[in-house]
């Protein structure tokens, strides 16, 4: 399994796992910037059978069904905003056995104007170089 921003999840993830049991557990980023937009990666696998399907829930009510089968799933949230207070909530709701994450991943989208700028100032750069040459 792989997150976007940084490739293969490391071994160590693998091996080294949260769970919740029969219950909710919460995972709450803070002093986020409320005017951009976030992608939010998380690996859940286990190879024991204490296992169940969990709901993640995002701030903004998105969510998805996870299921940490035999073998390693990564599950994504794109294009998140904040709660306005700088803060992305992550819930973790499981049902009778232990729902599991391995690996988190929140990496913020830059804005439009910041992919504008980056690409205009290589090509001032390209076009400088070609003509010195």
């Amino acid at each position: 399994a792989s997150f976007s921003g940084i490739g293969a999840v490391p071994d160590t993830a693998q091996v080294d796992v949260f769970y919740v049991t029969a219950n909710n557990a919460t995972f709450t980023f803070t002093g986020l910037d409320d005017s951009l937009t976030y992608d939010l990666e998380f690996q859940s696998w286990t190879d024991t059978t204490a296992r169940d399907q969990a709901t993640a829930t995002i701030t903004g009510g998105s969510f998805l069904n996870v299921d940490p089968n035999d073998s390693p799933s990564v599950y994504a949230f794109n294009n998140i905003s904040t709660d306005g207070s700088g803060n992305i909530e992550l819930v973790l709701a499981t049902g009778s056995d232990a729902a599991h994450i391995n690996a988190l991943q929140l990496v913020a989208i830059p804005e439009p104007s910041t992919v504008g700028f980056l690409f205009g100032s290589v090509a001032l750069i390209l076009s400088a170089i070609r003509r010195r040459s």
